[in-house]
């Protein structure tokens, strides 16, 4: 699934290591109920006060804390499910929410009688999520998602906004990677390779890797295969067999089980899905 939503308790173990939503490719919105809430935000602890909606980007990781007793919600999406249009992907990029050099995250306090607003739209999402095989729920989840963005985006011109940032130098670093995982997943699937482009040992690259994005460097190359080979299942006509060969990949079958292997579904299941 390219969203989900979660009400998550630090005490409970609802939000188990599986569970954690550390990878790189997910947006995660955060909404902190009446009695506040303190989350791990890239390894370091932040106190939220009650009534306010955290944009997280893609590659900053986001733990619950465990001894925390006052959940959160926590709404999250990839760019897949996001940009259906070069106008999304613009959009996205462009609307002040989820960028800015070494953003951590972006606060947004909104008065508490907008709260309602907000329980209704995690109501309908929860719904969507439940029903996602039906376009008319996969339709509404999009469509919800990005009211949430549009209305933060009004917000940052009506209601207090506070900013936290990194530091530089290891967060420059895997967006490097992020960025040539993207230009060269198609042919090279070998950390070392990435690691010579980065001019840093495997080993370096491996810890900036976890500490920042939360995966090792073979799943986010992994992860960047994956996404590709979804986007050209869901957006093509093309047939599978000539997917796997722009792939690189010789026979059709290889090309399935890998894709199986990393998504649960075989090409031709994932693809039958997305045109429900």
């Amino acid at each position: 699934m390219e969203f989900g939503i979660k009400e998550i308790l630090g005490t409970s173990n609802a939000f188990s290591l599986s569970d954690k939503i550390w990878t790189s490719t997910i947006y995660k919105i955060v909404f902190i109920p009446e009695k506040g809430s303190k989350l791990s935000i890239q390894g370091e602890e932040f106190e939220f006060e009650p009534f306010n909606i955290i944009f997280i980007p893609k590659e900053i990781q986001l733990q619950c804390i465990g001894l925390e007793d006052r959940p959160f919600t926590l709404i999250y999406f990839s760019e897949e499910f996001f940009n259906r249009s070069v106008q999304d992907s613009e959009f996205l990029k462009d609307c002040g929410l989820f960028s800015g050099e070494d953003l951590l995250f972006r606060t947004i306090k909104i008065p508490e009688g907008f709260n309602s607003m907000y329980n209704f739209i995690e109501d309908h999402l929860e719904l969507s999520k439940n029903n996602y095989g039906q376009l008319a729920y996969r339709e509404l989840a999009y469509t919800l998602i990005k009211q949430i963005i549009l209305l933060g985006t009004v917000y940052l011109n009506m209601f207090p906004v506070s900013e936290q940032f990194a530091d530089q130098s290891e967060l420059l670093y895997a967006r490097r990677f992020q960025q040539l995982v993207d230009e060269f997943v198609i042919s090279e699937k070998k950390v070392p390779f990435y690691a010579e482009k980065l001019e840093i040992s495997p080993r370096k690259l491996t810890s900036i890797s976890k500490k920042v994005l939360g995966r090792t460097p073979k799943e986010l190359i992994n992860e960047g295969f994956l996404r590709l080979s979804k986007r050209m299942l869901s957006r093509t006509q093309k047939s599978i067999r000539q997917i796997a060969w722009e792939l690189q990949y010789t026979d059709e079958n290889n090309f399935s089980s890998t894709f199986l292997k990393l998504s649960g579904v075989t090409p031709r299941e994932y693809r039958k899905r997305w045109q429900k």
